[in-house]
């Protein structure tokens, strides 16, 4: 027999997974800031906090969800499943990245020196092979420094995010019964979803249904990814940081459901106050 605790859970699962396709749908295709040569969107900090808060199979729903009811309700073209399964799978690694390597630093320190390496080459690639991006010409010096620059970046990164755990210790991190983990961790599945999804899979997307080049699509993604990369982690690390002050958050979400539920059913709540009496 399934005990009342274990349904409660499965509920309140199941209510935030609907409520996380909603917010997926609209941030994906109306709340995103447009620049020149990219599109900021949020959405993908939807699927990181589903796939943190419920883990990656409800994260995975959620994102396979949220971009089939995007296509239906608010078609961008024709309809693409290799694009469903990236919303899925970005639902699914940054759970799977953050609790597999949650509290094991070296480990963590090894994989994040071969994506940034991984990265890096990308950007090698594409730089010895296009001489011209988005317009812009590119002199032989600039494509020498760009690796350069990218693991350069990747590195002050590291060595700024072991300052601050020395820092701040415990304010570094976001703590909620089981859950911890600190900016660091938001920001290494963010480059994991980057290299398996967006460096790889959505290049051979993209290479099928526009027939953009490879290379070309790789490098933007590495672009865009070194402006939002870091942002988005931090945003997402401050909002966990802001929910987990919620006194009893997810008691107070079933209770909410529960008097939603209750005020539904006029004719139990009629016999429930015959009963008092």
């Amino acid at each position: 027999m399934i005990s009342s605790r274990r349904v409660n859970k499965l509920i309140l699962n199941l209510t935030l997974s609907a409520m996380f396709v909603a917010l997926y749908v609209v941030f994906s295709r109306f709340l995103a800031i447009n620049f020149s040569f990219f599109r900021l969107g949020f959405a993908s900090l939807v699927l990181l906090f589903s796939s943190l808060c419920l883990g990656p199979i409800y994260g995975g729903v959620v994102g396979a969800a949220g971009d089939i009811l995007s296509a239906l309700i608010f078609p961008l073209g024709a309809y693409f499943p290799g694009y469903t399964f990236d919303a899925l799978l970005q639902g699914v690694l940054p759970g799977l990245t953050v609790y597999l390597l949650k509290g094991r630093h070296k480990l963590q320190s090894i994989i994040y020196l071969i994506l940034a390496v991984v990265i890096s080459f990308y950007s090698v690639v594409f730089c010895a092979e296009f001489h011209r991006f988005k317009g812009h010409e590119l002199s032989l010096v600039l494509r020498i420094l760009i690796p350069v620059l990218i693991l350069v970046y990747f590195a002050a990164l590291y060595f700024l995010d072991t300052f601050l755990r020395v820092k701040f210790k415990d304010g570094y991190l976001y703590k909620r019964e089981d859950k911890c983990f600190a900016v660091f961790d938001l920001y290494l599945a963010s480059m994991v979803n980057l290299t398996v999804i967006s460096l790889n899979l959505l290049g051979l997307w993209n290479y099928l249904t526009i027939e953009l080049n490879f290379w070309i699509s790789a490098f933007t993604q590495i672009v865009i990814f070194l402006v939002e990369g870091v942002l988005k982690p931090i945003i997402g690390f401050f909002i966990l940081k802001f929910l987990v002050r919620i006194p009893n958050f997810d008691m107070w979400i079933l209770s909410k459901l529960a008097e939603s539920k209750h005020s539904d059913n006029p004719v139990g709540n009629k016999e429930n106050e015959q009963n008092n009496l």
